[in-house]
């Protein structure tokens, strides 16, 4: 039986081996050019959770906010703001 990391070390456990797969698809799927774009999206959520955000100034309303690289519309990596920072 494997042990339920703590929320600030993985706060995200249950999907991050889902998220981990969509950050390497997304790469190989997109050959950016030259000019990429950093952008903030909200995923819209309905649920009860501590990490959801009130934004009241995005049509969802109530989600997560995910930063984001972007190139001509298409996201090509994102990193979730309730993760912890990288460590050096």
């Amino acid at each position: 039986m494997l042990a339920i990391p703590s929320r600030k070390i993985a706060p995200n456990h249950k999907v991050d081996p889902m998220l981990l797969q969509m950050m390497f698809a997304f790469g190989e799927a997109w050959d950016a050019g030259a000019y990429i774009a950093g952008d903030e999206q909200d995923a819209g959520f309905k649920g009860k959770h501590p990490d959801k955000a009130q934004v009241t100034f995005k049509k969802e309303g109530v989600g997560f906010i995910i930063d984001t690289i972007c190139d001509d519309g298409f996201t090509i990596t994102f990193y979730l703001r309730n993760m912890p920072s990288p460590k050096k």
